[in-house]
């Protein structure tokens, strides 16, 4: 250090050297004069600074940015008194540090909010400003508004002044969770009578601020819900429960419960069935298993033959011959809540299983055989009864179509059309052309009746020519076709 000494005495001989042991920091009161030793408290902290030979007094204020006084109190005998003055860099010698004490309670539970931040600075008088160094917050002078869920850290800071430098910088951590969520729900009544009209509940609650709707289900109880609709469905007690989800900054609501109490009225409710069949069958698939849905009261649904050639024990219904069955599905009321639900009936067409040969029939080129003129030829296998068929009609048969040159099979309505041991039968109008048949098929279908069996025997020409049909017809191929004619208008 530098000390320049100014003397004080009015004699005005520079007449004493000090040396300072110990630097005093800037901010200062008045001292106490001990012999040797300078005892002065700043900032309520006792510093000593050591002065040979003179005793010195006080610290006086700056008198420059670089210089600083310290003035004796008084002179003795032996030395005058004097001024001496620090002419040196004063940042590290003579600039007092100050401290930051600053705290954050944590967690917090996310909040709209402001957190007041407090914290105390050093002896420059600045105040202590806070910033936001990461995470969902922002700050307004001393007000902390946390954004979201996350960890936040908030940094205090204060400036210097005077003889002070800057604080070093303090920063705390904030753990901010998710907030809560309550949801108010009340039913629009705690008792209703049966028979009363759907409920709306959608302005029975209102949730939290996550915004998600809230929503309901029943617990317990006769009743449904779709979206806020409630509908009773009997007698009893039905808990109803209303839920609201959570998002990233608030948790799921505590589910609310309410029951609602259903009370007879004397209205019974009504019951719906479902009932259906497939159709048509054959004799073959019998028997069938009937299924049926009912209402709500627990009781069975149950079967009956209205008409038509079947019988049925519990759900299973066998099938006695050919022709149109009416089943009906019925199911009782309980008496009290539900009234029996209205009967529906079903139709089951019921058609002669195929008896159709699974190899190329021989069709003879002679009698019992018939010969037309254009050279296709059948033979009655079985013969039918009823109304013959004529060109033109529609009918509905069994086929199967042999390759006559191989006795390969290229199309069974019999094999190709099985669902579940059941054939099924297919109808054909007796016309050539578009949508029609070839020739040769309503020449050797025309005449026959219902139940009867043919084979029948015709050349390409009467088939499909030098053409063919697809991959499985090659042209020029003769055919054989086995028909059994299960119905005609």
């Amino acid at each position: 250090m530098q000390w320049l000494y100014q003397n004080l005495n009015t004699v005005g001989v520079f007449n004493a050297t000090s040396t300072l042991a110990t630097v005093m920091p800037s901010v200062y009161q008045q001292s106490n004069i001990d012999t040797g030793i300078l005892q002065a408290f700043y900032n309520q902290i006792q510093t000593i600074a050591e002065t040979t030979p003179a005793t010195l007094g006080y610290l006086a204020p700056f008198l420059a940015q670089t210089q600083v006084a310290i003035e004796s109190a008084q002179a003795n005998a032996a030395y005058a008194g004097f001024l001496a003055l620090y002419t040196g860099d004063t940042t590290q010698a003579l600039n007092p540090t100050q401290t930051i004490t600053f705290a954050l309670t944590t967690p917090v539970t996310f909040s709209s909010t402001p957190i007041a931040l407090t914290a105390t600075g050093g002896g420059s008088g600045n105040p202590v400003t806070f910033s936001v160094v990461s995470g969902p917050a922002t700050i307004s002078g001393s007000q902390l508004t946390t954004t979201g869920v996350g960890t936040v850290v908030v940094q205090a800071d204060e400036a210097g002044g005077g003889p002070y430098t800057a604080a070093p910088p303090v920063q705390q951590t904030l753990v901010v969770n998710q907030a809560s969520q309550t949801i108010a729900f009340t039913l629009p009544s705690s008792t209703v009578d049966l028979g009363v009209s759907p409920i709306d509940l959608s302005s029975a609650a209102t949730g939290g601020a996550s915004g998600n709707p809230v929503t309901y289900s029943v617990v317990s109880g006769p009743g449904t819900i779709s979206g806020n609709t409630l509908t009773v469905n009997g007698t009893g007690s039905i808990v109803v429960e209303a839920d609201q989800a959570g998002n990233t900054n608030y948790a799921a609501a505590t589910p609310v419960q309410q029951t609602l109490t259903v009370q007879a009225s004397g209205t019974l409710l009504p019951q719906t069935i479902t009932f259906s069949l497939s159709s048509p069958v054959t004799t073959a698939a019998s028997p069938i298993t009937l299924s049926a849905t009912g209402g709500a009261s627990a009781e069975p649904v149950t079967f009956s033959v209205v008409s038509g050639p079947a019988t049925v024990s519990g759900n299973q219904l066998t099938l006695t011959g050919t022709g149109s069955v009416v089943v009906e599905a019925d199911q009782a009321g309980d008496g009290t809540t539900y009234a029996a639900a209205t009967p529906v009936q079903q139709t089951l067409v019921v058609n002669p299983a195929p008896a159709i040969v699974s190899s190329i029939p021989t069709v003879p080129t002679s009698s019992p055989a018939v010969t037309l003129a254009d050279g296709t030829r059948y033979n009655d296998v079985q013969v039918g009864s009823g109304t013959a068929v004529a060109a033109g009609a529609q009918v509905t048969v069994y086929y199967t179509g042999w390759l006559a040159s191989n006795g390969t099979e290229f199309d069974s309505n019999v094999t190709a059309g099985v669902e579940s041991g059941n054939p099924k039968t297919t109808q054909f109008t007796l016309t050539t052309g578009s949508g029609g048949v070839i020739q040769g098929f309503i020449d050797g279908i025309v005449g026959m009746q219902p139940g009867g069996i043919r084979d029948i025997y015709m050349p390409a020409a009467n088939a499909y020519g030098s053409t063919g049909s697809g991959s499985s017809i090659p042209p020029n191929s003769d055919l054989v076709f086995e028909v059994q004619l299960v119905s005609s208008p």
